[in-house]
């Protein structure tokens, strides 16, 4: 029986999210009588063997018999849960609903010595795991109790990092989930040790929360995303296509770099071809609604055509949608293509500016051995790190990127140094007892990981909110804010990235691990497949609240912003350059980046700024 039920902390969206489920485990075993499959999955040991071979070089052939020693091996076929609260696309809302039950068929090694892994997690020389760690795999299926049918198809759950076992005997779930119609998700929650009141003994008790986000599948239309207009403030088609923007980032998990090059030239594109306009409104014949929205939209839809062509078709459904637009009915659609071939040539003078600036050209970069030289890493191993060719992208704003490095970050055995590891030594490891709830929802809150809009895309989310909170409606003005801020986020991460590689510094998951092997550390967060120094969500969030300032005036501005990763968290803030510290400051919680490459990435972000300010916006007229 459970002690106390467990209610969800958060409610889900329909349009948020494909599935959400919150479940509670009861008892080991489904008992005779209760309709549920008994059977093991008949490729379950296959699949399991694959997982533990490639991601911990572990071998669980022959039953386990295999394994090294100072290891137990359990198997488990039919646990009973209860599920508390399910909602899914298409689906009615299960919350308290016992007609929901869940089969699983589970696997896991639980460590009772210290042992050296291998595989992904722990590379080719091999990282220690301490004892008490759990590596568990499994699926589980849900189904319907009163007829025994599958309600949804299997998921697959795996830890890609070793799960620790407190003295306490409880367990912090943190698992990867892969479904054939969800895609990725997550799982997080608690495995506690609890008494019976009734009885005295001892049960098992899991809480958790099993969320997939959107993605495109076969019961969400490809172009779903794209063509919804629920965000469309006064229908200004600026945010209308900054959507359409961000949901292409998202859906193709763009790069931070890369997806900040495509803001900077969308909306370059779409100011520029609203020039026209922008002279004639103080006239006696400024352009109407439907010509601004019609500018607006061809040339957007002509940038990103020409930067994610394979979503061509989306983007047409999108300007198809725009194109019927208060005003634009009383046009012949022979005048609003008209319209839209002077916006095109506007584009296409764009697009041509940045046909050879570096983005794609390949760059040969080689490992170093040097203590502080940076070194691939759990959990991608990567032969070449993300994007070594950045650093000579052409730029949007500054004029000279090496003018703003920060120097060189402090070596090994410096004072700078090791109070920066002890930092995020303490407060970054997955399992630290001195980082704070608020602290570890931090790190979450700006993950801003594959999938989201990234840094400098949540970036433009929170100019979207400062946009409707204040109550701007000239298009104008949003236009040229997203424009500068698009640039300034675009020549931060240049710039960033000319640290990255001229610094070539170590992650700390190297820092940590090159001191002692013998630790099972690893980051909150996963680390990313590049050099460390500087953050470049300190360098994206430095120069993205400094331009914001400096377009409205103040530093002081109040707003609330949410996050793609972190599902209904809600933070608030009052001044612009809170959020961007905040922001900065979340790497260290995460594990992923020392103090120092925080504070060097926020220092050249606001430099940036500065000079794409006057560079752009010469005597305050770019509005």
């Amino acid at each position: 029986m459970m002690v106390s039920s467990y209610s969800p902390t958060t409610e889900t969206d329909p349009q948020e999210f494909d599935a959400q489920f919150h479940l509670s485990y009861l008892a080991d075993g489904i008992q005779a009588g209760d309709i549920a499959p008994i059977t093991r999955y008949p490729d379950a040991y296959e699949k399991a063997t694959s997982f533990y071979r490639n991601q911990y070089g572990l071998d669980i052939s022959d039953n386990g018999s295999r394994l090294p020693p100072g290891t137990q091996f359990f198997t488990s076929v039919g646990d009973k849960y209860v599920v508390e609260y399910a909602k899914v696309r298409g689906y009615p809302t299960l919350a308290g609903s016992q007609d929901l039950g869940v089969y699983d068929d589970a696997f896991a090694i639980m460590l009772t010595q210290p042992l050296v892994v291998h595989g992904a997690y722990g590379g080719k020389n091999g990282t220690w795991v301490d004892s008490g760690s759990v590596l568990p795999f499994g699926f589980y299926t849900y189904f319907w109790k009163v007829n025994g049918t599958t309600a949804f198809p299997r998921i697959t759950w795996s830890s890609p990092m070793p799960m620790r076992i407190s003295a306490d005997g409880s367990l912090v779930v943190d698992c990867e989930l892969t479904s054939n119609i969800w895609g990725k998700g997550m799982a997080r929650g608690l495995n506690l040790i609890r008494i019976n009141p009734a009885t005295g003994q001892y049960y098992v008790s899991v809480v958790s929360s099993h969320t997939f986000p959107v993605s495109q599948t076969d019961i969400s239309p490809k172009c779903a995303a794209i063509t919804t207009e629920k965000d469309i403030f006064n229908e200004d088609f600026i945010i209308k296509w900054n959507n359409v923007l961000l949901a292409t980032v998202r859906d193709f998990k763009v790069a931070p770099p890369v997806a900040s090059r495509a803001m900077a030239i969308v909306h370059s594109a779409v100011d520029d071809a609203l020039g026209f306009c922008r002279r004639l409104r103080y006239t006696g014949r400024p352009c109407d609604y439907a010509t601004i929205a019609t500018t607006v939209s061809y040339a957007a839809h002509r940038v990103l055509g020409q930067l994610f062509p394979n979503n061509i078709d989306c983007y047409t459904a999108a300007l198809k949608s725009a194109l019927k637009c208060n005003g634009c009915q009383e046009y012949e659609s022979s005048e609003l293509t008209r319209i839209g071939k002077v916006a095109i040539l506007a584009a296409d003078r764009v697009l041509r500016s940045r046909d050879n600036d570096g983005s794609s050209d390949f760059v040969d970069y080689q490992f170093r051995d040097g203590p502080m030289d940076y070194q691939s890493h759990a959990p991608n191993y990567v032969r070449i790190p993300l994007l070594p060719q950045w650093s000579a992208v052409e730029p949007f704003g500054i004029q000279d990127v090496e003018s703003f490095r920060q120097g060189p970050p402090p070596q090994i055995g410096t004072p700078a140094f090791e109070t920066a590891y002890d930092e995020v030594f303490l407060y970054g490891r997955n399992d630290s007892s001195v980082r704070t709830f608020d602290q570890r929802r931090i790190s979450w809150f700006w993950d801003d990981g594959a999938g989201t809009a990234t840094p400098p895309g949540h970036w433009n989310v929170i100019l979207q909110s400062i946009i409707r909170s204040q109550g701007i409606t000239d298009t104008f003005k949003i236009s040229a804010m997203f424009k500068l801020l698009g640039c300034s986020v675009a020549d931060a991460g240049i710039v960033s990235w000319d640290h990255k590689y001229f610094y070539n510094a170590l992650r700390p998951v190297t820092a940590v691990n090159n001191r002692n092997r013998n630790l099972n550390w690893f980051p909150l967060l996963a680390t990313p497949p590049f050099p460390e120094y500087t953050s470049g969500h300190s360098t994206f969030s430095g120069a993205a609240a400094r331009i914001l300032s400096l377009l409205l005036g103040s530093d002081d501005i109040t707003f609330d912003v949410t996050s793609d990763g972190y599902k209904y968290h809600t933070r608030t803030f009052n001044r612009l350059s809170d959020a961007a510290k905040e922001a900065g400051k979340s790497r260290i919680y995460g594990g992923i980046h020392f103090e120092y490459a925080n504070q060097a990435g926020w220092n050249s972000g606001v430099a940036v700024a500065n000079a794409v300010y006057n560079q752009l916006c010469r005597n305050g007229n770019c509005l």
